[in-house]
């Protein structure tokens, strides 16, 4: 006889009860967050079950003492997650095993970049100092054989066989062949003043016996003339083409200055060259030449300034008409009141000069 079947009901949901506050056991730590699972990356012959899935946000509380389904990695609790594993190499390749650099433990040399050179060490430093010192020592040993090679050039040069004095005791030098005495130079010739000319007079008066007068021989030149005692001479040569014997004397602003130049002709002084001759004179005559006589022209010009200028060009030779050799130019610049000794002076180059 078979029992009889009862359909049992099924049990009413009781409400769900409050739960009581978790409170730390002692001596146990405190429950950590859950660590979220790692990842991990599939092997070629397989693939890694994907982690549970987390409970819904509405779920209950799980009772006090039961572990989360969620997966907690090692040492979470206790510390940061251990770094995942590298991946496995594919089938068939060796795994490569990464060492992580580690610090100098301060045994042995570490290995200097190539590209920067070490410092010197005390020892360079000190070779360094006594190359230099070196250096130095041999440049003045140079520099004091150049001197004394230098002195004794000069020694040498000044103290020449036959010139040296002997002024000590001992045993004089066997007399040698004595060298013979150089040429003394010659002399370079000076004109020569001639007492007997005639006076010539251009304008003006001569000079006469008894007056303060200086004879003037300048070098190379064909005659001498007289000019005033106090008259300083000297060469000057200035402006282009300006090459002369200038004489001066007096204070400014009375005082006077003649200039002198005597040139050789090359044509027998023609009418060619006596053109470009006068147009060769130390100033500007500021006037017209006119003939005094056949081989002399003259002009006198009056500045109204109170200063005159006079200019006398002359054609001569060596003897009263001979042939023309040289041209003589005289210009005097002076005070109108002291004109007098210019014209004495130009007279005598006039005189001087056949």
């Amino acid at each position: 006889m078979t029992a009889p079947v009862h359909d049992t009901p099924p049990p009413v949901p009781q409400p769900a009860a409050a739960q009581p506050v978790p409170q730390p056991i002692p001596q146990q730590p405190a429950p950590q967050p859950a660590a979220q699972p790692v990842p991990q990356q599939a092997a070629p012959w397989g693939q890694v079950p994907d982690p549970a899935p987390a409970p819904p946000a509405n779920a209950p509380p799980l009772p006090w003492g039961q572990q989360s389904a969620t997966p907690v990695a090692a040492g979470a609790e206790h510390g940061p997650a251990t770094p995942p594993a590298e991946p496995a190499p594919p089938w068939g390749q060796e795994q490569t095993v990464r060492v992580a650099p580690q610090p100098w433990d301060g045994q042995g040399q570490p290995v200097r970049s190539p590209d920067i050179p070490p410092l010197p060490t005390a020892q360079d430093l000190a070779d360094r100092r006594r190359r230099r010192a070196r250096n130095r020592m041999r440049m003045a040993v140079v520099a004091g054989v150049v001197l004394l090679l230098a002195a004794g050039a000069a020694t040498a040069a000044f103290v020449l066989p036959g010139r040296a004095t002997d002024t000590g005791g001992g045993t004089a030098p066997t007399a040698g062949p004595s060298p013979s005495p150089s040429p003394s130079p010659t002399p370079i010739p000076r004109p020569t003043f001639q007492e007997a000319a005639a006076p010539v007079a251009v304008l003006g008066g001569t000079w006469q016996a008894g007056e303060a007068t200086r004879v003037q021989d300048f070098e190379t030149w064909p005659f001498a003339f007289r000019t005033p005692a106090d008259a300083a001479c000297q060469y000057f040569v200035g402006e282009p083409g300006y090459k002369a014997h200038n004489c001066t004397w007096g204070v400014q602003p009375n005082h006077t200055v003649m200039a002198f130049v005597v040139r050789r002709c090359v044509n027998s002084c023609d009418a060619t060259e006596q053109a470009q001759f006068e147009t060769m004179t130390p100033w500007k005559p500021d006037g017209v030449l006119a003939p005094t006589d056949p081989t002399t022209k003259f002009v006198a010009v009056d500045y109204g300034d109170g200063r005159v200028q006079f200019t006398m060009v002359h054609y001569f030779g060596t003897t009263a008409g001979g042939p023309l050799q040289w041209v003589v130019i005289v210009q005097g610049n002076t005070s109108k009141p002291l004109q007098d000794p210019v014209l004495k002076t130009l007279n005598d180059v006039r005189s001087q000069t056949p």
